[in-house]
Parts: C-alpha cells; structure tokens; sequence
C-alpha cells in the first residue's frame, strides 16, 4: 500500500501537450507584438505622412483583426486539468480508483488552466457538477461553466483580477492505454489520463440525465 505521500492532492488528469501549448504561446506572443507594431508604430508613421483617415484606419485594423481573432479564438484553449482529491482518495492506488469510479461526487474541485492574452496561466477551479458538455464558437469550446459559479469565484477576486471563464475548449489527446506505469513511479509526476476519461464520462451522464429530465 502507497502512502499519502505518493498521490498528489491535487493530481494532474489532462495535459495538451508540450507542442500544442508551446505553438499557441508563441502564435498569442507574436500577435500581440504584431499589434503593437502596428498600432504604435505604422498608425503613428501615417498620421505624421498625413495619409487618408481610410488608410490609417486599415493599418490600425491590420494590427487589431489578428489579434482579436487570436484572443476570440484561443482563450477557451485548454493546457491542463487538475482534480483535487480528498484524503480518503489518496490513501492508496486501490482508494484512488474506488474513488474516481464509485463515488466522485459532483463537489469534486477541478482546475482548468487556459492562457491569457501573454500567454501566462489563468487557473479556474469549480465543482465538477458546475461543468457540462456544450458547442459553442464553431466547435472551439465544449465545456461550459454554469454563470453562478463563476460570479461566486469573481466576488472573490480583486478588481484588477481577471474575470473566472466560463468556456473552456479541452481537445483530444491520444494516450497509450497499453503503456503500463514504471512500478515505485510516482503517481505525481505522471498524467493521470483514465481520471479524465471517467470524468468526462461522469460529466456527459449527468447532462445526459439533466436534460431527459427536461425532456420529460
């Protein structure tokens, strides 16, 4: 039997991949410097030109475009998921997997980390029962987050704090179901993919449920 010490209190289950992570923080970078260029740079060079307002405006908007799309369109992007886990979870490897696949109650915490416009980590924790399947911008986003936990978690933060999302866009990752664990390997440095699948699953159901209740 492992001891507390081997599991993780807060234990990652989804990771993106490096190069997926890395591509998307040098594309964010790079438009925000791209927009910079332009608007404190190229606008500023054609209004001493005295060019046309028509001109200087499709300059400005050369800089603006990408950079919104890019924020529009990658700020759902989902890098990691952590699950937090309570004692009685972390006891051994066997009470981990009762766990995830008996009881998991919907107040189980979830981190999802996504990126800001500079590509630093926004962390938004919630309760698994607050997050549910959904397809929202052209398919970017899949899991919502319900609005009253997100107003809860902003109460919270300071003014200058960015707001709690509530649209994540979490992407299939192939995994090697047949690669088995190196024995005495810390469960701690490893990405613990099977808990995704099983909540993924748990989230789904409950959806599923919620809404032939509705339909009833």
């Amino acid at each position: 039997m492992n001891n507390d010490s081997d599991i993780a209190e807060r234990l990652l289950i989804y990771h993106a991949g490096t190069g997926r992570i890395t591509f998307l923080a040098m594309v964010k970078v790079t438009t925000l410097f791209l927009g910079a260029f332009f608007t404190f740079i190229v606008v500023p060079g054609y209004i001493k030109a005295e060019k046309s307002e028509w001109e200087i405006l499709g300059v400005a908007l050369c800089g603006l475009i990408p950079l919104f799309f890019v924020a529009y369109t990658t700020s759902p992007f989902t890098t990691q998921i952590y699950i937090h886990l309570p004692p009685a979870a972390r006891t051994s490897r066997p009470a981990l997997e009762r766990f995830i696949h008996g009881s998991l109650p919907p107040s189980t915490e979830l981190t999802l980390t996504t990126m800001s416009a500079i590509a630093k980590p926004r962390y938004s924790t919630m309760q698994l029962g607050h997050l549910r399947p959904a397809k929202r911008r052209f398919g970017i986003v899949n899991y919502v987050r319900d609005a009253e936990g997100a107003i809860a978690e902003n109460e919270t933060r300071k003014w200058y704090n960015l707001r709690a999302l509530t649209k994540f866009g979490v992407q299939e990752v192939k995994t090697d179901k047949k690669k088995k664990k190196a024995k005495g390997t810390k469960i701690r440095d490893l990405t613990e993919a099977w808990i995704w699948d099983a909540v993924k699953d748990k989230i789904e159901k409950r959806a599923a449920a919620v809404a032939a209740a509705k339909a009833s």
